[in-house]
C-alpha cells in the first residue's frame, strides 16, 4: 500500500513540474521570437527567413 501511494506522489509531482515546464517556455505564446546565427563559415542566418520559405526548423539547444 505505501508504495503505490508513494508511486502516485512521484508520477504527480513528475507531470506537475513538466507542466510548469511547459507553460513557461516563449511566455506563453507558444512562437520563437525572430534570431540570428552566425555559423562557422561567417554567414548569418534568420529564423524566421526559413519559416518564411517554407522549411521546418528545428532547434536542439544543449547545456553542457
Amino acid at each position: 500500500m505505501k508504495s503505490k501511494f508513494f508511486l502516485f506522489l512521484l508520477i504527480a509531482s513528475v507531470s506537475t513540474s513538466i507542466s510548469l515546464a511547459q507553460s513557461a517556455n516563449f511566455n506563453g505564446t507558444g512562437t520563437a521570437p525572430n534570431f540570428t546565427l552566425t555559423d562557422i563559415q561567417g554567414n548569418s542566418h534568420q529564423l524566421y527567413s526559413y519559416l518564411d520559405s517554407g522549411k521546418t526548423v528545428v532547434l536542439k539547444f544543449m547545456s553542457v
